[in-house]
């Protein structure tokens, strides 16, 4: 770890170059573990490092939920990286209500956007029922999973957005992928 006056200097990430350099052409992948913030994923992220794991309960040494994030050091290994990370994405997304529901929401955040995903994608396939609920026609419940699938979306083919993070996304976030209860979400914002 860099010192936290000496933090935003680029020396963390030429550190990581100069290994990276050291062991190329021994090592396929190369990995890390932290306890999880969005500026520790961040800096993990702007290094091309993927999450494959979060701890399901917090570390007593951090207080924070252990990541492992990865980087491929190899071409033959960059399609394990980008699946593991995906598996990744997948897992965060079902176990969020159950398991990840005491994380911040940035925190979801900045892990999605930092997820390999299909460039493919479109971000919604059909405003239609998220304009009807908004305009008040049907209920939450019946949009609760295109909401789902636009959050997925957005964060995963848009790192830039788990950035730019404010208290709408918090929202949907807790209320969509985490499954918070209203009353909950009521005494959170």
């Amino acid at each position: 770890a860099v010192l936290p006056d000496q933090q935003n200097q680029s020396i963390g990430s030429d550190l990581l170059k100069f290994v990276e350099h050291e062991i190329s052409g021994s090592i396929d992948i190369i990995g890390t573990s932290f306890g999880a913030t969005p500026k520790l994923c961040n800096f993990w992220q702007q290094n091309h490092y993927f999450p494959v794991r979060l701890a399901f309960s917090k570390e007593s040494s951090t207080g924070e939920h252990g990541c492992v994030q990865l980087k491929a050091l190899t071409e033959n290994t960059e399609s394990l990286v980008l699946d593991l990370s995906e598996r990744f994405k997948h897992n965060l997304l079902f176990n969020a209500s159950q398991c990840f529901h005491d994380i911040e929401q940035e925190l979801v955040a900045y892990l999605l956007g930092q997820c390999h995903s299909d460039e493919n994608e479109t971000l919604v396939q059909n405003f239609q029922p998220l304009q009807r609920f908004i305009d008040g026609h049907i209920p939450f419940q019946q949009v609760n999973l295109d909401i789902f699938n636009f959050l997925e979306k957005l964060l995963t083919n848009n790192p830039e957005e788990s950035k730019a993070f404010n208290k709408h996304l918090s929202l949907l976030i807790a209320r969509t992928i985490q499954q918070l209860t209203v009353p909950t979400l009521c005494k959170k914002f």
